[in-house]
């Protein structure tokens, strides 16, 4: 069951969502724009009041679900690693940090606008993908070999700078 502020921050998000052309289900939005899948999740902490913010591709070249979760996207990226100020980021996401309310809504309102939104929008092409997974991925959440092959990218360019599953 979700938190009151998981559900706090489905409100919050909901309009701006919606206006860019995704669906909500339960604290995952999609969008459909072929042949990928965009996902934005609202995820939180098992052990405190922060929450993370999970960004996803699913191909649907490569699999048959209509409203994957986060954890079946193809290519994954936290909010977090894709912020200008990932400092201030962490503080806003984190319900245990003395911040206002309204303050805490609106920044948290403009990343979505500025950062997930134009980050998932300019995921809309292989080349864009490959792009994304040879020259900006910082992190090593896992990728398929399969997402790989799709993207034209060899294992061994692959392996230098990500765990491959």
């Amino acid at each position: 069951m979700p938190s009151p502020e998981n559900k706090l921050l489905q409100i919050w998000f909901a309009p701006i969502l919606k206006s860019t052309g995704f669906n909500k289900t339960g604290a995952t939005w999609h969008r459909l724009k072929p042949p990928f899948v965009h996902v934005f999740n609202i995820q939180g902490s098992q052990w405190s009041r922060y929450f993370y913010f999970n960004l996803g591709i699913y191909i649907t070249d490569l699999g048959t679900l209509e409203r994957p979760s986060e954890a079946d996207c193809h290519i994954r990226e936290r909010l977090d690693g894709i912020v200008p100020d990932r400092k201030r980021f962490i503080q806003i996401s984190d319900f245990e940090q003395n911040i206002p309310e309204q303050q805490r809504q609106s920044e948290l309102q403009a990343i979505i606008a500025s950062c997930a939104i134009p980050w998932l929008d300019r995921m809309n092409s292989r080349d864009q993908l490959r792009h994304y997974i040879l020259n900006e991925k910082k992190h090593g959440l896992p990728i398929t070999v399969s997402t790989f092959e799709y993207l034209g990218i060899s294992k061994v360019s692959a392996e230098k700078f990500l765990r491959v599953k």
